[in-house]
């Protein structure tokens, strides 16, 4: 692929990270996240993160620790879940038992169409009589 028809994300010519300002308005921001980040983190029950490591994560600098890496994590109890209760197997039944019977196949018993002609490529058009047989026949593209 040539490099003039490549994204911008190929570029050669300048790939650094633009560095963030951390102004008032994004520090409130910043401190407003790490507040409901923490807060989520205390109802699931995990370890908060401390303020200069969410700055970091926030801008981009640090990734924040998984849950199986923090000391509070505790493992999933294995356990039944709730309502479940164990049955009986019942065999099943078998291929020789049907449901219903075949449904009898559809054939014409009555006397008013004599046959099928083929009109234009494929299409088959019901005869009648000789007389609409002949102007089949005759017929042109």
């Amino acid at each position: 692929m040539a490099m003039h028809l490549a994204p911008h994300q190929y570029s050669t010519l300048n790939n650094k990270r633009k560095k963030v300002k951390m102004t008032k308005t994004r520090q409130k921001q910043i401190m407003a996240d790490w507040h409901a980040h923490n807060k989520w983190l205390r109802s699931v029950g995990q370890e908060r993160v401390a303020l200069d490591d969410y700055i970091d994560y926030a801008n981009g600098n640090k990734k924040l620790p998984k849950s199986s890496d923090r000391a509070s994590f505790k493992p999933l109890v294995d356990s039944k879940p709730v309502g479940y209760r164990e049955t009986t197997s019942y065999p099943s039944a078998g291929a020789d038992s049907g449901v219903a019977s075949a449904r009898p196949k559809k054939e014409y018993t009555g006397d008013l169409v004599v046959g099928i002609a083929t009109m234009h490529k494929s299409n088959a058009v019901p005869v009648i009589d000789q007389k609409q047989a002949e102007e089949i026949s005759k017929m042109g593209r």
